[in-house]
């Protein structure tokens, strides 16, 4: 993750030293320094807006102020302990994002700030912030993938994600009406094994339940037909824009569940799908469940061998 206040001098002869975040962007945010070497990112409003934050809105360790200076409303966070950048760096590239397609005027800008902030300060009151892995990059994306391909067209968007229920605590990932899937991502045609997490995870109270396994490759730079994590949820996002909000915010509910935040190096790795495969998990698809263990097993984790399960092969999850 690239730090952009190396890029800045500590100042000397003045409070503040600036530089604007891109000459791309359609919003004037800058990252910053003080005199201390503290680190910053502050917005300039063009106009006197008179706001004040609202009461409650603070993120632990850093400074949030939003004051009038000199005929300009200016928007100014603070880290307080350079140690913590990367989270700071983090929170900064998710305003960045959210800010490039609010309304073009300072109250809406200051507006989509705050929330964005809020669901910060409500992130970081629940749990640590931390990148998440390759593998639950990866387990992630193929999730969205299936959402993507598979359910929106057959189901309609708000169905398919109103249906996305592993985040949750499902022991599946989905559940559409009497069916209930299970998705596995893994990487080169040579792995031909997935794990199973959990005893539940291969047992449903739904009539049907199917397990899809994709293969992908990766790429550090875009590809025809290729999506990064960032590029798969925003292309979701656009197809929702016609539902009404709540479901839109019930998907960034769940994405928040799952450790995600619009971070850049999320972007940084593409993905193509090499092949995916289908099964039905039938009564005799081999599998660990509670009705064929001693009740003193209380959890188990397994790996299933995939080229051994050619007679449970189907076409999709629809067969």
């Amino acid at each position: 993750m690239d730090k952009p206040w190396d890029q800045l001098n500590t100042p000397s002869g003045i409070k503040i030293n600036t530089k604007r975040i891109s000459s791309h962007h359609p919003v004037d945010l800058f990252y910053g320094k003080d005199i201390d070497g503290s680190y910053l990112f502050l917005y300039r409003a063009n106009t006197l807006l008179h706001q004040k934050l609202e009461e409650g809105l603070s993120i632990e360790g850093i400074d949030i102020s939003l004051n009038d200076v000199k005929g300009q409303t200016m928007l100014l966070l603070k880290l307080e302990d350079s140690q913590n950048w990367e989270m700071f760096s983090a929170l900064c590239d998710d305003l960045i994002h959210a800010t490039e397609a609010a309304e073009p005027d300072d109250l809406s800008i200051i507006s989509t700030t705050l929330a964005r902030l809020r669901k910060w300060q409500k992130f970081l009151k629940s749990k640590r912030f931390k990148i998440m892995s390759p593998e639950m990059q990866m387990g992630l994306y193929g999730e969205l993938l299936f959402l993507k391909e598979d359910l929106i067209p057959r189901i309609g968007v708000q169905t398919a994600i109103q249906s996305w229920v592993g985040p949750e605590g499902a022991p599946q990932d989905f559940q559409i009406e009497e069916m209930a899937v299970e998705i596995k991502s893994k990487s080169g045609v040579t792995q031909q094994t997935v794990r199973i997490n959990n005893i539940d995870q291969l047992y449903s109270k739904l009539p049907k339940l199917k397990l899809k396994v994709y293969t992908f490759a990766f790429y550090d730079h875009e590809e025809p037909e290729s999506y990064s994590l960032n590029s798969i949820i925003e292309s979701i996002r656009e197809l929702a824009c016609a539902c009404p909000s709540d479901t839109i915010d019930r998907f960034d509910d769940l994405l928040e569940s799952v450790d995600y935040v619009h971070l850049k190096v999320y972007g940084d790795r593409f993905y193509i799908t090499s092949n995916s495969t289908t099964f039905d998990v039938i009564n005799d698809f081999p599998k660990i469940t509670r009705k064929n263990t001693h009740d003193a097993i209380e959890n188990a984790e397994y790996t299933l061998n995939l080229g051994a399960l050619d007679d449970f092969k189907i076409k999709d999850v629809w067969s």
